[in-house]
């Protein structure tokens, strides 16, 4: 499919919303098959992490004396981080995944119709070590925020959310650059950002409620009709859990296209104008 959507570009709000699913529809075959080849074995992983750290607190909480077993808390804590560590990397896979593909459709870099998985691939290798860098930087900063009060948490959160947008859509753009860059494109746009950041949360939220709304509505029939005893319930509640938690990863491709377009929406707003004066200067100079 030809590509009509214009990614360099101001939007409003509604157009922030709706312009990664325009994307996705029009690149769905490329970006699905990254997707599937470089995220789900991660997911896949994190799934598994998942479903036994569930399984565990199942357990905890139909035999609250487990928790005085040594053993037992340590496999639930290393279970626990374990699965983190891998969200984390599922997360960051992810981002490089997303932005790359929009850096390589935006920069015109290559035909739409040539970019390949091993354009995509190429974009992880680069991308990924950088991104997870930032995530962990993106943490520690946010935590001192909070830990200094709540409210400056919330406001540094907000002002690095497009920091790996920054490091990959840009190019020669260190990780403290990504983060100058960040700050400053926010900078009197922080309420539109929370904004966008809080209602496609919730839009996660929900497509993640509609997936796992089928099996909460059997689970309950189920344990009221008792036709599964309590252990089998679990580790069936367990799995499911683990693989819708896991699973909802792939939804929040819908965030990082649309932080993706925010990015050049607030590049334009804030450096478009200046930019074409500059090259209206230029071209006056010539035809002085």
């Amino acid at each position: 499919m030809p590509d009509t959507l214009k990614i360099k570009q101001p939007r409003d709000f509604g157009d922030l919303i709706t312009a990664p699913f325009t994307y996705i529809r029009q690149h769905y075959e490329v970006l699905g098959k990254s997707l599937l080849y470089f995220v789900v074995p991660l997911i896949a992983v994190t799934s598994i992490l998942m479903t036994q750290y569930f399984s565990a607190s199942f357990e905890m909480g139909m035999n609250p004396d487990a928790m005085n077993s040594g053993d037992f808390l340590s496999k639930f804590m290393a279970t626990s981080g374990t699965g983190t560590f891998f969200g984390v990397l599922t997360m960051t896979a992810l981002a490089a995944v997303i932005y790359t593909h929009m850096k390589l459709v935006a920069d015109e870099t290559v035909s739409n119709a040539k970019i390949t998985v091993d354009h995509i691939w190429q974009g992880l290798k680069s991308n990924f070590l950088g991104i997870l860098m930032i995530s962990i930087g993106v943490f520690f900063a946010t935590m001192l925020g909070v830990i200094a009060l709540v409210i400056p948490g919330i406001f540094i959160s907000v002002k690095l959310t497009l920091v790996a947008a920054a490091y990959v859509l840009e190019d020669n753009h260190s990780i403290s650059d990504a983060f100058s860059r960040s700050w400053h494109l926010i900078t009197n746009h922080w309420w539109f950002t929370l904004g966008l950041v809080l209602v496609l949360s919730i839009l996660i939220g929900l497509l993640s409620q509609a997936l796992s709304l089928p099996f909460v509505i059997v689970s309950a029939i189920s344990g009221f009709s008792g036709f599964a005893d309590p252990n089998t319930a679990g580790t069936l509640i367990a799995i499911f859990y683990g693989f819708v938690t896991s699973l909802n990863y792939i939804f929040y491709s819908i965030l990082y296209l649309a932080l993706g377009f925010h990015f050049y929406n607030l590049v334009e707003r804030k450096e478009g104008a200046a930019l074409q004066q500059r090259i209206n200067e230029i071209g006056n100079s010539a035809n002085a």
